[in-house]
């Protein structure tokens, strides 16, 4: 299983998930405690979200910087 974060240079953030495992299914709910300048896109909102990856799936949480001069995310 793989989890990967960046953020572009178009002002656009993503959280991807790779799961190469044959029966493992991963589940994570992930709070950011700050997430100032930020949005989630849909289906997800808020400053929190869950996501389940089952065996040989992927999934990618996109995040929109709202502000172009910069933005601030703890999780």
């Amino acid at each position: 299983m793989k989890k990967q974060f960046g953020m572009t240079e178009e002002g656009y953030g993503y959280v991807h998930y790779r799961n190469d495992e044959e029966e493992a299914e991963l589940t994570e709910v992930v709070n950011y405690t700050k997430f100032d300048h930020l949005s989630l896109l849909k289906p997800y909102k808020g400053q929190s979200y869950s996501v389940t990856v089952k065996p040989g799936q992927r999934a990618t949480i996109v995040i929109r910087q709202n502000d172009p001069y910069g933005f601030s995310i703890t999780s």
